[in-house]
């Protein structure tokens, strides 16, 4: 899945990044650097892909 429909998924189902950091009390620079691929946190990963009805494996294939 593209950065760019993450990012949409998680709109259309009522969330910012700024939102979600919020939620998960960690910075938006983190959550971006998680949707990017360029930082791992299985939480913020998994609270994603829970929100847009994903696997993890399926958002960021290995």
């Amino acid at each position: 899945m593209d950065i760019d429909n993450i990012v949409g998924q998680l709109r259309c189902h009522g969330y910012t990044q700024t939102l979600l950091a919020a939620e998960l009390n960690v910075s938006v620079t983190l959550i971006n650097r998680v949707i990017h691929g360029k930082t791992k946190s299985k939480r913020i990963q998994q609270k994603i892909a829970d929100i847009i009805g994903e696997d993890i494996e399926t958002i960021w294939p290995k």
